[in-house]
């Protein structure tokens, strides 16, 4: 997460048209401490699928009501970042909360980390991999061209690419 937050600190230094979204990509970058915290692997581990999509769906509810009742236009973008991030925000918060079922917390100071680095390194390493090769498409086309070319892109071809289907 912390690697996360430092790469994504960097890039606005070295990319104007990043640096004037720079509130709204912290806003929705703020997602990722809450994912962290949320721990949903622990209960999809245990099963608890009902629990999952209960909570789920009750905050992506929360979202909607609040997105309807606060955003009424384009200008409120920062506020439709917040409401979005309040759906999944919230959720994780919950599972945080409840964590005590499962864990108990402890503060050890004889951790043995280099046993868990490689492994971690190695998810790290998928995810960042899966990421790029998911959304870097839309990076670079905002970065060669202008918004509007990107928010045509998915009418354009999805994921295929940047032709008619």
């Amino acid at each position: 997460m912390l690697l996360a937050y430092l790469g994504l600190a960097a890039c606005p230094l070295f990319s104007s048209k990043l640096r004037e979204y720079e509130p709204l990509i912290w806003t929705l970058s703020s997602g990722i401490i809450f994912t962290t915290l949320g721990c949903e692997w622990l209960y999809a581990i245990h099963e608890e699928y009902g629990y999952l999509a209960l909570r789920n769906i009750c905050f992506q509810i929360l979202s909607l009501i609040l997105l309807l009742t606060y955003v009424k236009d384009e200008s409120d973008l920062l506020l439709y970042a917040w409401t979005t991030v309040a759906g999944s925000a919230g959720a994780n918060l919950i599972n945080f909360l409840r964590l005590r079922k499962y864990c108990t917390w402890s503060f050890t100071w004889r951790f043995s980390w280099q046993q868990h680095l490689l492994p971690i390194l190695v998810l790290f390493a998928n995810s960042l991999v899966d990421l790029l090769y998911v959304r870097a498409d839309v990076a670079q086309l905002g970065v060669m061209t202008s918004d509007y070319y990107v928010g045509l892109r998915p009418l354009l071809g999805g994921q295929q690419g940047y032709g008619p289907a």
